[in-house]
């Protein structure tokens, strides 16, 4: 993470990981295990919370050992994993991770020595203290909807999920994961992902409720899955227009009322909300956040990094989600421009 004039995807997806982990790792305080793996794997000096590397070494090895004896037999049995094991595989993967993104591990490793500190993310700062639960918990999920690919699920195939691209990767797990040593990160995250999906699949049969319920409805948003075609009527100039508001769950709905606010709002809400579309716009063309926008209520170029000091990332981050996952997948960002040009006329003249 550094302090630079524009985010790209990659770069977005590190610190949406980022956020998810320092949630993660101070919940479990389970970061000296991770911190023992990565230095082992790189050139790294780590701080331990553990004064007893050899004791944080052997414990390592003994979870890797009954870890890996669970996740074969859940391979052979085709069974999901016990949330012990995921939790040890979750801290190798992440070894890879982090070994591969020094700067951001300091930054994880920082937070667990401090209940504050300040991430800086290309055009972004702000405290990890501001993090919401919310925001960390779906920082995975974020991830495998950026990288991954969409699938089918329910009864009827009406629903979407969210799983890793498919690869050669279990005999190089089994022989780096028994072994203790390192894996490629792609690999790495397939593997993760896979028994994640697999333990989500098992409780949605056995009745626990939907594990995909947030990207799905996230999906259904993305792509305007409640837009209402039928409401498009053919006007005397040839035009099509909506002849009916459209659905509030359709993020090019959503977009347009922010380019298009009422016209009794105050100044600053009109002025936070065309900086979102824009800030948004940007994002869906170019596949980056830039260091600034032009705003035209404030007949200025806003920088980011300063619209994030004033009003703080929370409301952001939503829309940089939405943003990647459109300009990632060009389907979807295609019926989200069709649906986009008529929402944003509805909008300018109601």
């Amino acid at each position: 993470m550094t302090l630079c004039d524009t985010l790209d995807l990659d770069q977005y997806v590190a610190l949406r990981k980022l956020m998810s982990d320092i949630s993660w790792y101070r919940k479990t305080e389970r970061i000296d295990e991770l911190s023992v793996q990565v230095e082992k794997h790189s050139n790294m000096q780590v701080f331990l919370h553990c004064n007893d590397k050899r004791l944080l070494e052997r414990l390592v090895r003994s979870t890797h050992k009954v870890s890996y004896k669970e996740f074969m037999l859940a391979v052979r049995d085709n069974k999901a994993v016990s949330d012990e094991t995921l939790d040890t595989i979750k801290i190798w993967m992440d070894t890879s991770f982090y070994t591969n993104n020094p700067k951001v591990f300091e930054l994880l490793l920082s937070s667990t020595f401090n209940d504050e500190i300040v991430i800086n993310c290309g055009p972004l700062k702000f405290s990890s203290a501001d993090i919401t639960e919310e925001e960390a918990e779906k920082g995975d999920t974020i991830r495998r909807m950026l990288y991954g690919f969409r699938l089918q699920y329910g009864e009827k195939l009406e629903k979407i999920r969210f799983v890793p691209y498919f690869g050669e990767c279990t005999t190089a797990f089994n022989a780096a994961y028994e072994s203790g040593g390192s894996i490629a990160l792609d690999n790495a995250f397939r593997i993760y992902d896979t028994l994640v999906i697999i333990n989500s699949d098992e409780a949605f049969i056995s009745g626990k409720g939907d594990p995909y319920k947030w990207e799905n409805d996230r999906y259904s948003e993305y792509i305007g899955m409640e837009f209402d075609e039928e409401q498009m009527v053919l006007d005397a100039d040839g035009s099509f227009n909506l002849a009916g508001r459209p659905s509030d769950n359709c993020l090019a709905a959503h977009m347009s009322k922010l380019s298009y606010s009422d016209a009794t709002l105050p100044w600053e809400t009109k002025f936070r909300n065309e900086f979102m579309r824009k800030v948004f716009d940007a994002v869906l063309e170019n596949g980056s956040l830039p260091e600034e926008v032009s705003v035209e209520n404030s007949l200025l170029r806003v920088p980011v990094r300063e619209f994030v000091s004033k009003y703080g990332h929370s409301d952001v981050i939503p829309v940089l989600d939405a943003a990647f996952f459109l300009h990632s997948n060009k389907t979807e960002r295609n019926t989200f421009l069709i649906q986009q040009k008529y929402c944003d006329r509805y909008a300018s003249t109601h």
